[in-house]
C-alpha cells in the first residue's frame, strides 16, 4: 500500500519504492517488446497484437525514462510549473493555496485536511510514510511534450513535470 501511495501521489519516492518501479519497469518494457517471449500475466490483460512496431517503440521509450539510468529534477521542473502557475503572484503562493482550499476545495472535499492539502500543494508530498522520507525523483510524474529549441527553432523533445498541481491526489479517493 505504501508502495502504491507513493508512487501516486509523492513527487519524491523511498529507496524501496525507486527499486519496486525499476523491476516493474523492466518487466512492462519486455511485455511490449518480446510479446511471444513474455511469461508476465499482464499479458493476459493487455494484447498489443493491434499495434505496429514504431509505437511499440514508442511506448517502450516512456517506460525507459522511468529508469534510473535517465537524470530527472524534479524539484526544479515542479518549480517552473509552479511558477507558470502563481505568475506573479509565484511570492504569495501559501496564500493563494489557502484560498483555493477554503474557496473551491472545502465544500466538495470535506475530508482533506487543509494542512495536507496545503503540504501537497507546495512541497509535491500528498502521503507521508513512516518509514522513510522520499529522496528520489519520480519519474512516473514526468513525460515529454513536443518543443522547439530557443535558438534555431528545431523541433525537439522536452522533458518535464505533468502531473498535478492544483487538485490533489486526495480527491481520486472520495
Amino acid at each position: 500500500m505504501e508502495i502504491f501511495l507513493d508512487l501516486f501521489g509523492n513527487c519524491l519516492i523511498r529507496d524501496k519504492t525507486s527499486e519496486y518501479l525499476e523491476e516493474a519497469v523492466k518487466e512492462l518494457i519486455y511485455l511490449v517488446t518480446e510479446d511471444d517471449k513474455c511469461k508476465s500475466p499482464l499479458k493476459e490483460l493487455i494484447n498489443f497484437d493491434t499495434l505496429k512496431f514504431k509505437e511499440r517503440d514508442e511506448i517502450e521509450d516512456v517506460f525507459s525514462s522511468y529508469l534510473k539510468a535517465h537524470p530527472y529534477d524534479i524539484e526544479k521542473h515542479r518549480d517552473q510549473r509552479l511558477r507558470y502557475h502563481f505568475a506573479d503572484r509565484y511570492d504569495h503562493r501559501r496564500n493563494l493555496v489557502d484560498w483555493d482550499y477554503q474557496m473551491n476545495l472545502r465544500e466538495y472535499a470535506e475530508y482533506v485536511h487543509q494542512l495536507q492539502y496545503r503540504e501537497w500543494r507546495l512541497s509535491g508530498i500528498a502521503f507521508e510514510t513512516r518509514l522513510a522520507n522520499g529522496t528520489i525523483p519520480n519519474r512516473t510524474m514526468s513525460s515529454y511534450a513536443y518543443g522547439k529549441t530557443k535558438k534555431e527553432k528545431d523541433s525537439c523533445q522536452v522533458r518535464g513535470y505533468f502531473g498535478d498541481i492544483v487538485n490533489s491526489p486526495y480527491l481520486s479517493f472520495g
